[in-house]
């Protein structure tokens, strides 16, 4: 009797045994199974995730070429027409369509990889530098034709195109044909001429074509918005721009020449208005290197506390080299006279060195304090506007014939 019951625990243990076993594992497998679920149900997402990557790829990629072929394709049509509206058209689509701008943002945010990322912003530097072509080509072409430059963008537009990273360090300072808009419209209606703002017209007269470009922009209406906050003007008065026509020096000598004004035989003298009076820094604003001198100058000041015994820093002065770097040592007042060395650089020619600047600065981004960028060889003096030398050669360098690059 006893021997049967024990066997009978025995067999009871075996079965518990079993099927502890069993349930264990019935418990792994549903764990591995649940493991499985989320590996498939995590390689499917990937899988998608990749495809939606490819096609979002793929389709940013058209976008990229549909925009970049149009932009040549206005080229050729100006090119064999002349006419302005492809240079509008061309633009447009820099400015306002942006197909490429936005497919690159696009494909910014997929999952590229480092490698991906390399392509990307080679296939940017390689657009860009095809716009830089065509817009070059296109210069070439209304240089030669005689046309209207000002359809063209200035160094301001280059980095809003080209170098948008870098737009948080460009200096909010306006050109100083802006300011004087601005300061003709506000202090000199009111002190110098008495006039009621509206009733004020600005020509600028410059050596550079951008200057038409940009009195165009619509955000300069700083002397408006100034005169309606000062409640000078009614707040419903309409809007007004800074500079209200903007001609180059080779238009205003058009202009001498149909009215048979011969500047050579006006007066030598004349009495020097308030609104004539200008800095010799002033002076040296039209050169490349001179903004830096310029802003050295003032740097110096309040930096030493007194003023530099020789104010020409020719070592900033750019002349015919596309990058000067200098080093510039001012004794620190507040520190005892401590040395403090403000490094800086000129690029002189925006097309020459800019790109190369870029990239310095992104990988040393401590090289220089301040930089200074003429998008014309050796400054406004040699402006786009200026009147052509009769051997095709610039300003800077009379008997050196312009370089021609397609």
């Amino acid at each position: 009797m006893e021997e049967n019951i024990s066997k009978n625990n025995v067999r009871g243990i075996k079965i518990r045994t079993i099927n502890l076993c069993m349930i264990l594992i019935s418990f792994i497998l549903y764990i591995l199974l649940i493991l499985a679920t989320v590996s498939a149900s995590y390689r499917y997402k990937q899988m998608t995730s990749a495809m939606e990557d490819y096609i979002a790829c793929e389709k940013n990629a058209d976008m990229i070429e549909e925009g970049s072929d149009y932009l040549t394709e206005q080229v050729r049509l100006y090119t064999v027409t002349m006419d302005k509206k492809y240079v509008d058209e061309y633009f447009k689509e820099v400015y306002t369509v942006k197909r490429r701008d936005s497919a690159l943002e696009e494909m910014k945010a997929l999952h590229l990889g480092e490698k991906g990322t390399e392509y990307l912003q080679s296939a940017l530097d390689n657009s860009n530098e095809l716009m830089e072509e065509e817009i070059y080509a296109m210069k070439l072409i209304s240089l030669a034709q005689e046309s209207d430059m000002s359809l063209f963008p200035d160094v301001v537009r280059n980095m809003e195109i080209n170098f948008a990273s870098a737009i948080p360090h460009v200096s909010t300072t306006k050109s100083p044909i802006q300011m004087g808009g601005a300061l003709g419209k506000t202090w000199a209606a009111k002190h110098v001429w008495n006039k009621d703002p509206r009733d004020v017209c600005i020509v600028s007269i410059t050596p550079c074509t951008a200057k038409i470009f940009e009195a165009s922009r619509p955000e300069f209406i700083d002397a408006w918005k100034w005169n309606v906050e000062h409640n000078v003007i009614p707040k419903d008065s309409p809007v007004f721009p800074d500079i209200d026509y903007s001609l180059t020096t080779r238009d205003i000598a058009e202009v001498f020449r149909r009215l048979g004004i011969d500047p050579l035989k006006m007066p030598t003298t004349h009495e020097v208005k308030p609104t004539e009076k200008y800095t010799g820094a002033g002076t040296i604003f039209g050169c490349s290197g001179g903004v830096m001198e310029a802003a050295l100058r003032t740097a110096y000041a309040l930096l030493a506390g007194e003023e530099l015994k020789n104010p020409d820093i020719i070592s900033v002065r750019g002349l015919n080299n596309s990058l000067v770097e200098a080093t510039v040592p001012i004794p620190l007042k507040a520190q005892g006279g401590k040395i403090f060395e403000l490094r800086v650089a000129v690029v002189n020619g925006a097309l020459q060195d800019l790109k190369n600047v870029m990239k310095i600065i992104n990988e040393d981004k401590d090289r220089w304090h301040f930089i200074e960028v003429m998008n014309c060889p050796g400054g406004c003096v040699n402006g786009g506007g200026q009147p052509l030398q009769g051997a095709g050669s610039s300003w800077l360098a009379p008997t050196t014939p312009l370089p021609v690059k397609l």
